[in-house]
């Protein structure tokens, strides 16, 4: 499983040093640039320019933690998109962002990821970005079908 203390390590290492950032996304593009077109591109056009910059950083994040941490398994467009319709038909469903999240962190192991995601993108009074309320359910499934598509693969 993916840690806290791993996020925040990766966090930290974003803010120090932002080669490290560049280098997140460099791998991202050769390695799995299906998986940030198909996910990210969908839906881009929906979202601010600071939502997609905030919505970006966040998948550097994880893909850089589950990278290090973890075998990143090969992912084929088939797979990401039946991934990506599963997430969006159960967040149409249910049409409220605690009910997903919540749904997410109780079906997963992986609670500390879904937990990033909901402190990351959740409603708070503290958020350096703005985020909308379509924005933020974009975002997060985006968020989830990333973790689900390195993580709980079959």
């Amino acid at each position: 499983m993916i840690t806290h203390d791993q996020l925040d390590q990766t966090i930290a290492n974003f803010e120090h040093d932002p080669k490290i950032v560049d280098a997140a996304f460099e791998a991202l593009e050769n390695s799995h640039q299906l998986l940030i077109d198909i996910l990210a591109g969908t839906h881009a056009t929906l979202l601010t320019d600071d939502e997609m910059d905030y919505c970006l950083f966040l998948f550097a994040i994880i893909y850089h933690t589950v990278s290090k941490y973890r075998a990143l398994p090969e992912l084929d467009e088939a797979y990401i998109v039946k991934v990506e319709e599963s997430v969006w038909e159960f967040i149409n469903d249910h049409k409220d962002f605690e009910t997903c999240i919540d749904h997410y962190l109780n079906q997963s192991e992986e609670k500390d990821l879904y937990e990033f995601i909901e402190l990351s993108i959740g409603p708070s009074d503290d958020q350096d970005i703005a985020i909308s309320d379509t924005g933020r359910i974009i975002m997060l499934a985006i968020l989830v079908a990333e973790v689900k598509c390195l993580l709980e693969t079959n």
